[in-house]
């Protein structure tokens, strides 16, 4: 009996330690990757700006066939939703685009409802590069507490970056008009910055 009274304290104690540490954590988190891509910004930029070719490039948008999606308001334009419900991994929410400067950038607005609930924000930032487009894939998130405790227990740049990095990588080899198939979840992925040499 003692030893069952024991683990209860032990475990309270923890919990109660977690939820102090939480309260001095961060609660924002900033992950961005980049890609060289050998096409004009004005070519890369007029296929991304529609947000429905995520589905072409994104990792999130491949990892679940069977993915739920409704779209709303017209694509390519401020405004345009793109909501979806999935499995485990990709979870459910809406992603809106929030802001356009043409061959600049394109900044997207992400609401999250499962696993839990967050807000987002992502970017898509196009730097020309005489012929050639740097592409950078910026993801901002917040984890309210107590939430933000996984801050400290996912390493979020790790994580995330490496599905950014998928996504960059797929997007060039669309870009490219390569033949290979799409990277999914195959790990280790591949490198942006030895594509780039």
């Amino acid at each position: 009996m003692n030893v069952i009274k024991k683990f209860f304290v032990f475990f309270f104690a923890l919990l109660v330690i977690s939820l102090i540490v939480a309260i001095f954590l961060k609660k924002e988190y900033h992950v961005e990757r980049t890609i060289t891509i050998d096409k004009p910004v004005s070519e890369v930029f007029e296929y991304v700006r529609y947000l429905k070719n995520q589905d072409s490039y994104s990792y999130w948008a491949m990892i679940d066939p069977a993915i739920i999606k409704n779209y709303s308001n017209t694509d390519g334009n401020i405004g345009f939703t793109y909501q979806w419900k999935g499995n485990n991994e990709v979870g459910a929410g809406e992603m809106k685009i929030a802001n356009i400067v043409d061959n600049e950038r394109i900044d997207y607005d992400i609401k999250y409802t499962e696993p839990h609930v967050s807000t987002g924000k992502s970017s898509l930032i196009f730097k020309p590069e005489g012929d050639k487009t740097r592409v950078t894939w910026t993801m901002d998130g917040r984890l309210n507490y107590p939430m933000n405790i996984f801050l400290l227990i996912v390493d979020m740049d790790s994580s995330i970056g490496k599905k950014l990095n998928a996504g960059l990588v797929n997007l060039k080899m669309i870009m490219d008009q390569k033949p290979e198939a799409p990277i999914m979840d195959a790990f280790p992925l591949v490198d942006s910055s030895d594509i780039n040499e």
